[in-house]
């Protein structure tokens, strides 16, 4: 099926529906549904076939898609994330799709993914920065979330690590999508910046279950020695 369309209708939709339905794979469906909240409907399809569809969608007009594609169901909102990061445009206009976009965001694995695949931040970090402020300070948890890890990603260099540090510190949220998120982009940082990270640990500015997770991480990694897997643990709470 071709979805290259210049305009998308009902009728296209459908089809695209049909289309997922297809390629649902049930052992899939009943694993993946395990991993993401129960706010989610999965149907089954594999990222490698979403991504394939996504490319396809992004050349033509995916934006009238868009009011199309159900928050309910997961892979329909995983598409509506990846068309942001494979279509070209303006990045103002981007991220006005992307505010109407992220209050639609109800699981971890569209977020992060949506979030891996905006490659056009790397030449607009200064404006994605500001865009990015009333996320951080978020009551939804996924927002919030949204905002974390595209520091992780996008933003864990020396040239902003400081700024990325006193976000973390200033994160407070009971959200576990939220926690887990802050504890991985410290640990991600370590691997980036061993002696700033472990001042940030040293200080025990984040709560206890973010800390721990965050330790824990570190220490999972396999771009950590032994020796330092071992010297992080003193900093568990």
């Amino acid at each position: 099926m071709d979805w290259n369309k210049t305009c998308w209708y009902d009728q296209d939709y459908q089809l695209l529906c049909n289309e997922l339905r297809g390629l649902a794979d049930e052992q899939y469906r009943e694993f993946h549904q395990k991993l993401i909240t129960d706010r989610s409907v999965v149907v089954g399809v594999r990222m490698p076939q979403l991504r394939r569809m996504a490319k396809e969608i992004a050349k033509g007009n995916g934006e009238t898609l868009f009011p199309l594609l159900r928050e309910e169901v997961y892979e329909e909102m995983m598409l509506y994330g990846l068309v942001l990061g494979y279509q070209k445009g303006d990045f103002s206009h981007l991220l006005a799709q992307l505010g109407d976009f992220i209050p639609k965001i109800n699981n971890w694995a569209v977020c992060d993914c949506t979030v891996a695949g905006l490659t056009a931040i790397k030449k607009e970090r200064e404006r994605f920065f500001g865009f990015l402020q009333p996320y951080l300070v978020a009551k939804d948890e996924f927002a919030l979330r949204f905002a974390v890890v595209s520091l992780m990603n996008h933003y864990t260099d020396a040239l902003w690590l400081d700024r990325v540090f006193a976000v973390y510190r200033r994160v407070k949220h009971p959200g576990y999508y939220v926690k887990m998120a802050v504890a991985w982009g410290v640990a991600e940082a370590y691997v980036k910046d061993q002696e700033k990270t472990t001042a940030l640990l040293k200080e025990r500015c984040l709560d206890r279950e973010t800390q721990n997770k965050a330790v824990q991480k570190i220490r999972d990694s396999y771009r950590v020695t032994a020796a330092d897997k071992e010297a992080v643990k003193q900093w568990r709470l």
